[in-house]
């Protein structure tokens, strides 16, 4: 037998009497959800780009954490609006002193020295350039 329908501004639900049972078994069907004192439709997402969540039918967010753990293989990283991670725009690089170099290519801030970047290391070691200098013997 079909109980009445309780209804609210954010719940609906039905309430359904079991022949078996003395207590009342509670179907819910929600329309809506509350995340940060914000009220999505079910289906609806945020807009964040390191938490997007999206209401559920259940009345609940569903949300992912983005994670930007690794930081990202080069000094002059940006983090564009609406994304989350900072990106390399000019590729994988290095610095020496002031100056950036490519990945793959030397700078030679001297006659006798080359700087390249360190492909051989991983993480914040990998942003220093490798100089190698030269020696003349006499």
């Amino acid at each position: 037998m079909i109980g009445t329908v309780v209804s609210s501004a954010v719940l609906l639900a039905l309430v359904v009497y079991s022949e078996s049972a003395s207590l009342p078994v509670v179907a819910v069907a929600v329309d809506k959800c509350v995340h940060q004192n914000k009220t999505y439709m079910v289906g609806e997402k945020t807009e964040s780009a390191c938490m997007p969540c999206e209401c559920t039918p259940s009345g609940r967010m569903a949300c992912m954490v983005i994670d930007c753990f690794f930081a990202p293989p080069c000094v002059d990283h940006v983090t564009k609006p609406g994304q989350c991670c900072a990106t390399c725009p000019n590729g994988r690089n290095c610095k020496y002193g002031d100056h950036i170099i490519k990945e793959g290519e030397t700078y030679k801030p001297d006659a006798k020295t080359e700087c390249k970047c360190n492909t051989h290391v991983f993480g914040m070691a990998s942003l220093k350039a490798v100089c190698a200098t030269t020696a003349t013997i006499a």
